[in-house]
């Protein structure tokens, strides 16, 4: 149901006499939420722009789920707008929405040195929203009814918009992603002139072999790893962190890192 303050408040009020009661108010609030953001993307934007700045809002969840394995691929352009099948079609609609913070935009550094900046093009990115719950709800995943998925399917790509949300939420204003040849990581962060591979699996198998080549050859002295698991693991040689989904945020901290590197706990 993602983390909008009203959604919250109506979910901590009604919870406690009726779950079902709770998320079809949620359903509602959300609802409400993304009619007011196509209103205002029409208010704002001039009336064509605004069309096509709607379509790719709308657009986002097929593009993350576009693979079954669970993990989302970098944004296409072909066949979202009529037409128009270039970034430079549609660049001025999606950095509408980056601006507005709608969306979060990731570029893929098609390299590991600092700074990753120097790796990135303009037409190779990944799009995420602002909120699971937004996601959720344009995606039309039903919030009682999540066993109709195909296992692993819709949590891979929600759970790496969560991952991205919570890092930018802690600081990180701009994140991310690592493609090189067929290796890829979903997140790199930079700390103290070292750039750390972050791999999110929704699954209960912790294999990373993509993080472990940027590893290896980016000399990184921490893999980080993602999931649904419930505590916090350390590899035998210090190299492999293992964290809950929800401590995401706390990779923000240098410091915290750093003792990771130390091999300390904190």
């Amino acid at each position: 149901m993602g983390g909008m303050p009203e959604v919250v408040d109506c979910y901590r009020s009604l919870r406690k006499h009726s779950t079902l009661e709770a998320m079809s108010e949620v359903h509602l609030i959300l609802s409400n939420l993304i009619t007011g953001y196509l209103g205002d993307i029409a208010k704002h934007s001039g009336n064509e722009n605004s069309m096509h700045i709607a379509e790719i809002l709308k657009n986002i969840p097929a593009q993350l789920g576009r693979e079954l394995d669970g993990n989302s691929t970098r944004f296409r352009f072909k066949g979202v707008i009529p037409k128009r099948k270039g970034y430079s079609e549609l660049a001025g609609a999606i950095n509408w929405l980056e601006a507005s913070c709608i969306v979060l935009k990731v570029p893929l550094a098609n390299r590991g040195e600092q700074p990753l900046s120097a790796w990135e093009s303009p037409s190779r990115f990944k799009l995420y929203l602002h909120d699971i719950g937004i996601l959720s709800h344009l995606a039309e995943i039903p919030l009682l009814k999540r066993e109709v998925f195909l296992p692993g399917f819709y949590k891979g790509w929600v759970a790496e918009n969560f991952v991205a949300q919570e890092l930018t939420a802690s600081g990180m204003h701009q994140l991310h992603a690592w493609r090189e040849n067929k290796a890829e990581v979903e997140f790199v962060i930079q700390s103290e002139g070292i750039s750390i591979p972050i791999e999110v699996k929704a699954g209960k198998r912790a294999q990373a072999k993509s993080a472990g080549i940027f590893a290896a050859k980016y000399s990184s002295p921490l893999v980080i790893k993602l999931g649904f698991w419930t505590n916090s693991l350390t590899g035998k040689n210090r190299s492999t962190l293992k964290l809950p989904l929800y401590a995401a945020g706390l990779l923000a901290d240098r410091h915290r890192i750093q003792s990771c590197f130390n091999g300390t706990k904190q």
